[in-house]
């Protein structure tokens, strides 16, 4: 076993710069390799001599339909958000109660580590400050 002798500081090494390479592209906005979006992967491997493209391969056209998905997605979870607080800020105040009554029971239900009181001071500070409507 004399060949694995150095191995294991080897990797944790590695492993320490890929992280600090992932948080460098991560904090500029970028994916965690770097390498995930840009001219390399957005434009053709290759063109002919008049300057037109080459044809789009399967994988780029993967890419960009997944794309097209996600915006999608993102849309259309932002229209419900929109959607969903617009029809809270018009319920009836019983109907508020309610819903109220029901987020009350939620906290029945925390997980191990949550205080019932913690949570709902904070809930009472936030609604207090008028970043929580109700």
């Amino acid at each position: 076993m004399q060949f694995l002798k150095g191995t294991s500081r080897t990797i944790i090494k590695l492993n320490q710069c890929q992280r600090m390479a992932q948080k460098f592209y991560q904090a500029r906005g970028l994916g965690r390799s770097g390498n995930e979006s840009g001219a390399l992967h957005d434009l053709p491997d290759w063109s002919y001599t008049d300057g037109t493209p080459g044809p789009v391969s399967n994988g780029a056209m993967k890419k960009e339909e997944k794309r097209k998905m996600f915006v999608e997605r993102v849309i259309r979870l932002a229209v419900e958000a929109d959607q969903d607080a617009a029809k809270h800020l018009n319920l009836e105040p019983s109907v508020r109660a309610h819903r109220q009554r029901d987020v009350s029971f939620y906290f029945d239900l925390l997980e191990k580590g949550y205080t019932v009181k913690g949570v709902k001071d904070r809930l009472k500070v936030l609604r207090e400050s008028g970043k929580i409507p109700m």
